[in-house]
């Protein structure tokens, strides 16, 4: 099927636009709420470690909320959970630029941003677990869950932007209720549509995930893998752009993993590739080494780095679609979004955790070093992928 009339099925597909253009706007606020609770919290409270503080309670509430709404994703139409969620999303936020404004005391306002972490609605894992009650053909499904992936990452691109066009204009205030009108508005565009289109991918007390030895724990540890991988990127690029003595360097490389990141992704979907899920996946993984081990290599290279870093990023897209679509072989139909979370939230928690590892050692370790760390960490997910037994589903 060509590229663009597999596209153009999707987004002619009842409710499916609507649906995406839902995943845009929540994945923007995303984007837009981490760092502007930093820049609201040192305008209120002239301290950069209490704005840090109000970040990380907004991300740990956020990995506890996408928990708990994929489960009860699994149980109860998603319309309601996504309404729930997004109304008490929004009023909290707004709650939180009055609290703010009228300098409440802080101990009030860091409690607001965990409950804002904690409501954001989880509308791509609603959308995500959607998708296959609507979408009968293995071409279509992998066409969406691509195209998912790229509405996510884009709009996470785009939430910076806006936050800084909001300061600009009057300041960080401005792109906190900016971010709970999106969120409003998230709750509408999400339940455009009839109740069928808009209702629940699962009967309440639907299906439970299949066990694990059928795969779910090869598909969390590939995320996890995978997941530490980028937060070693994320920390070593600083570091090359030091050497390199090139200011804005780092943007420009973290620019190219993310463009090929989308390439990857866009690419993935556009046709069938031969093979199982499993050997296509573990095709990408070494792809995403050799492209590390290239960067590395050629570190000193600007051009070369570029070039292996968006090499690494067109095979990390394929990756990530993959997993999402392997949840569907290696979970039941009631049991998609809950699984889904946990992918997300596995994948968020190894970031962190690379990150935090890479920057207790990138002082002392040759940014060179560090960049071969994710290509062995793939090499490793791969062979997770490849062991007898893993993902040994319906989609084999």
């Amino acid at each position: 099927m060509p590229v663009a009339r597999r596209y153009a099925i999707l987004l002619r597909t009842p409710a499916v636009p609507s649906r995406l253009a839902a995943t845009f706007l929540s994945a923007t606020v995303l984007g837009m709420l981490s760092l502007t609770l930093v820049l609201c919290m040192r305008q209120w409270t002239g301290s950069t470690a209490l704005a840090g503080v109000a970040s990380g309670l907004f991300s740990l509430g956020n990995a506890i909320g996408l928990v708990v709404q994929g489960r009860l994703l699994d149980r109860y139409p998603d319309h309601r959970v996504v309404i729930g969620a997004g109304s008490t999303c929004g009023a909290t936020l707004l709650g939180l630029v009055a609290a703010g404004v009228a300098r409440w005391p802080v101990g009030w306002v860091l409690l607001l941003c965990l409950l804002a972490g904690v409501s954001v609605p989880a509308v791509t894992a609603a959308v995500r677990a959607w998708l296959p009650t609507v979408l009968a053909s293995t071409d279509l499904r992998g066409a969406a869950y691509a195209l998912l992936a790229v509405v996510f990452q884009t709009a996470l691109a785009a939430g910076p932007i806006i936050v800084s066009l909001c300061v600009i204009v009057t300041g960080p205030e401005l792109a906190l209720g900016t971010a709970a009108l999106l969120i409003l508005l998230v709750v509408r565009v999400h339940t455009v549509g009839s109740p069928g289109a808009a209702g629940s991918c699962a009967k309440p007390g639907g299906g439970r995930a299949r066990p694990w030895a059928r795969g779910l724990e090869y598909v969390l540890a590939v995320a996890a893998i995978s997941g530490a991988g980028f937060g070693i990127v994320l920390v070593t690029l600083p570091s090359i752009e030091a050497d390199h003595r090139q200011p804005g360097l780092s943007g420009l490389l973290l620019g190219a993993v993310a463009l090929g990141e989308l390439a990857g992704a866009l690419s993935y979907g556009a046709r069938r590739w031969p093979g199982s899920r499993r050997h296509q996946l573990a095709t990408a993984l070494a792809t995403a080494a050799a492209a590390y081990g290239l960067a590395a290599t050629l570190i000193d290279l600007t051009p070369a780095l570029v070039a292996g870093l968006f090499l690494s990023g067109m095979a990390g897209g394929p990756v990530a679609v993959v997993l999402s679509a392997l949840i569907d072989d290696v979970t039941g139909p009631g049991a998609v979004a809950g699984s889904y979370t946990l992918l997300v939230g596995a994948g968020l928690v190894a970031v962190a955790a690379g990150s935090a590892a890479t920057g207790l050692v990138a002082d002392r370790l040759p940014p060179a070093l560090l960049l071969t760390v994710p290509g062995v960490l793939a090499l490793v997910a791969a062979g997770f992928v490849l062991r007898r037994g893993a993902f040994a589903s319906r989609g084999e």
